[in-house]
């Protein structure tokens, strides 16, 4: 079966030499829900640009539902690949939270009441029904988060890839999002440092490990609620290979060396 998300080899280096990909293999199952761990400055957020071509490989590949992420296939894997950031500001511009998710599809060629079911049901998946008229800026941070999904789930994307979440969220916000993030029949993938929410979202699954003598081959083992596998020191690169696994939710740890 092709995967939803595969990379393979992927290293990228910003122009002052810092390197934040180095040799990053990953493999997400269609229907699996995938939790990347790893510290500030791991290169997260780098990978994270690279699921829909903002950012495109030095060397390696990334391949989406088994299309590679190139020039000729952007238009195709942004419509399949969602990606929702870390500041939902960066993704609510417009006068009112129906006009924000109803922006990607009418840009996309949606009318009249077609498009307005789209933005009630995308509204209505994020726990913000009615809420369609408010402004954007009149909302809580954390229906800000949930609003930035709804305006990417109108899409109706085949892979949701959240960066940090849980940013600033205060406990109240972050169950509200996870009920939400949970209840979607969609391939996600979250990229967080915050281990315990990334247990609430993908239960124990598996992690790679360094073989020793620091071979790049990673190997699977499970990670239980008290942790997963210790990783360098922040700012170091991002070099990670992911056990195959059946569909459902993982933990992987991406911050290993």
């Amino acid at each position: 079966m092709i995967p939803a998300l595969r990379l393979a080899g992927v290293r990228f280096a910003y122009p002052d030499g810092q390197v934040a990909l180095d040799g990053v293999d990953l493999e997400v199952a269609a229907g699996e829900r995938v939790a990347v761990l790893g510290p500030n400055g791991a290169g997260k957020s780098t990978l994270v640009l690279h699921l829909n071509g903002i950012l495109t490989p030095q060397a390696g590949t990334v391949e989406v539902g088994g299309a590679p992420v190139e020039r000729a296939t952007l238009a195709e894997v942004r419509r399949r690949v969602a990606l929702v950031f870390q500041d939902p500001d960066d993704q609510l511009f417009m006068p009112t939270v129906a006009d924000d998710v109803a922006f990607g599809p009418a840009h996309a060629g949606l009318r009249g009441p077609e498009l307005e079911a789209r933005v009630a049901a995308a509204l209505e998946a994020v726990g913000l029904p009615g809420l369609g008229a408010r402004a954007p800026h009149h909302l809580s941070l954390g229906q800000r988060r949930r609003a930035a999904v709804a305006t990417v789930l109108a899409l109706r994307p085949e892979l949701l890839v959240l960066d940090e979440p849980t940013a600033n969220l205060d406990p109240a916000a972050r169950r509200e999002l996870a009920e939400v993030l949970t209840a979607l029949d969609l391939t996600t993938v979250v990229v967080t440092h915050d281990l315990p929410y990334a247990l609430q979202l993908c239960p124990p699954g598996r992690a790679p490990r360094r073989r020793a003598g620091g071979g790049r081959r990673a190997h699977g083992r499970p990670v239980g609620r008290r942790g997963a596998a210790a990783g360098p020191p922040p700012g170091a690169p991002l070099r990670l290979r992911a056990p195959r696994a059946r569909a459902g939710p993982r933990v992987t740890d991406a911050s290993l060396r």
